[in-house]
């Protein structure tokens, strides 16, 4: 784990009213690098009337965790408040909207951006899933040895253990690559279609690199395999996509939109092809066996003809010689 950058710890805590007299609480949180999201959890908890949310969400970043997971421990609510679809969709809105960029402002501005991004992430539920809440947020840096029990391949159900060589899955925001003529429309797309992305501009981020260093004429345009497509309410998508083992990129879009796929651009890389250029360079090539091969399938007459016709010729030279 010290391989690591320093991370940082987004805690949240969501009272959402579903009802006037219906509420409950979702606790959110994302362990973040410069890459983009490492690990990340949701639960739902019975709503705590008399417990004082600003204050959880601001305890020591290893208690919030473990509290988060003793949650999950516990087991399901007997009824749960939202469907699994809707907690689904709520999931990749935070993870769209408390991205790692967000993460860094709160740091750098310490606590006077907190509330423009909690006054963001009711906006947008209210506006997208229809849920009034209020949001609590906290940022923490954190060192990355206390956080290994609590590192899993994003999405995954159990946390990774300490000391774990398991690849990290990150989540890397991306824009969408439009074609309002020829494009798919999103609402077409299936698990397993190929679309084309578009790559953050930041260009320190090290799913950039891998590609700059396969191709360096690389535009940030990038292919990757649809993981699920959720709507919301009000006609939007949220693509989640495979780019390769270590990343999976994230996709916000109109419902209208039609994007570009494989068959539009053949060119567009994978992180399969930065990850292995030498090899894909080898798989065109000919070898010194193809080589040998070819000689050795030359057709034995055609060396007989060829010699032939340059004894006549030097016969008919020395004919002409003897005659002058």
């Amino acid at each position: 784990m010290n391989s690591l950058p320093q991370l940082n710890v987004l805690k949240c805590i969501l009272s959402v009213r579903k009802t006037k007299t219906e509420r409950f609480d979702v606790y959110f949180y994302e362990i973040l690098s410069p890459a983009g999201v490492v690990s990340f959890r949701t639960v739902l908890s019975p709503n705590g009337e008399d417990s004082d949310r600003g204050a959880i969400v601001r305890s020591e970043s290893v208690n919030f965790l473990l509290y988060a997971e003793q949650l999950l421990e516990d087991g399901a609510l007997e009824e749960p408040p939202i469907p699994s679809n809707k907690l689904e969709e709520l999931e990749m809105l935070l993870i769209e909207v408390l991205a790692p960029g967000e993460a860094r402002q709160v740091l750098d501005r310490e606590d006077s951006y907190i509330k423009t991004l909690e006054e963001s992430v009711r906006r947008e539920i209210l506006a997208r899933l229809g849920y009034r809440v209020t949001a609590y947020l906290h940022v923490e840096r954190c060192d990355p040895e206390s956080l290994a029990p609590f590192i899993r391949e994003a999405g995954a159900d159990a946390p990774g253990e300490p000391g774990s060589t398991e690849p990290l899955s990150f989540l890397v925001p991306c824009a969408p690559v439009i074609d309002p003529v020829k494009g798919t429309p999103v609402a077409s797309l299936n698990q397993g279609d190929l679309v084309l992305l578009r790559l953050p501009e930041d260009e320190t981020a090290p799913v950039r690199e891998k590609l700059q260093r396969a191709d360096p004429a690389f535009d940030g345009i990038v292919k990757g395999e649809v993981v699920s497509v959720h709507q919301d309410r009000h006609g939007g998508f949220t693509l989640l996509v495979h780019l390769s083992d270590e990343f999976k990129g994230v996709v916000s879009l109109e419902g209208n939109s039609r994007l570009r796929t494989e068959a539009a651009s053949k060119k567009a890389l994978t992180l399969a092809d930065a990850t292995k250029p030498a090899e894909k360079a080898e798989e065109h090539a000919p070898s010194a066996a193809t080589v040998a091969q070819s000689s050795e399938g030359d057709p034995a007459w055609l060396y007989g003809l060829v010699l032939g016709s340059m004894v006549a010729l030097i016969a008919i030279l020395l004919l002409l010689r003897f005659i002058g």
